[in-house]
């Protein structure tokens, strides 16, 4: 009995040990993926996982989506799979408007789409990310913040001063 007992413990240990969170969506989505298609195994993840709940989780699998438009052939097919991925992150966003890290995939996302798709709340969302990373006691981690204040750097549309408080930010960390 308590040989039986050890085994089902040491399953729910294993299986919480192997849980995937955000950190584990951060790394795969900004890390990287070969190819326009790379995406698919992070969304294939995240479809495994229950992501209702967590407003970040399902942030990452929209963002992710997104990206998969670009595997579609059809135009039908690219605006299908990306307004997917735009409903999922609008709705994370909308469980938790206060998510830094929601907005930022959400900025990622807009800084890599044709205007005509008609999906832009890039100021919005550099104001308030701007915001939330200069607070004194910021919310946000500094792994987060570097990669943040790193993409910015390279494909925001930002102003002499916020450069200098990105800087100032990733001097920081």
């Amino acid at each position: 009995m308590k040989l039986y007992f050890a085994y089902i413990v040491s399953l729910l240990v294993g299986v919480q040990a192997f849980a995937f969170g955000p950190m584990d969506a951060r790394k795969m989505y900004f890390e990287g993926w070969e190819g326009s298609c790379g995406a698919t195994m992070l969304v294939d993840t995240l479809q495994q996982n229950e992501i209702k709940d967590d407003p970040v989780m399902m942030a990452y699998k929209g963002a992710a989506l997104t990206t998969l438009a670009n595997c579609k052939d059809t135009p039908f097919s690219k605006l299908s799979v990306f307004n997917k991925g735009k409903d999922l992150l609008e709705t994370a966003i909308g469980m938790d408007a206060e998510s830094v890290e929601a907005r930022f995939l959400r900025y990622t996302v807009q800084t890599n789409i044709p205007g005509i798709l008609n999906y832009n709340n890039l100021e919005e969302d550099k104001h308030f990310i701007m915001e939330r990373l200069t607070l004194p006691q910021s919310p946000v981690d500094a792994e987060l913040k570097s990669i943040i204040a790193t993409y910015m750097l390279e494909h925001g549309d930002l102003s002499d001063a916020e450069i200098s408080e990105l800087k100032n930010v990733m001097a920081k960390k």
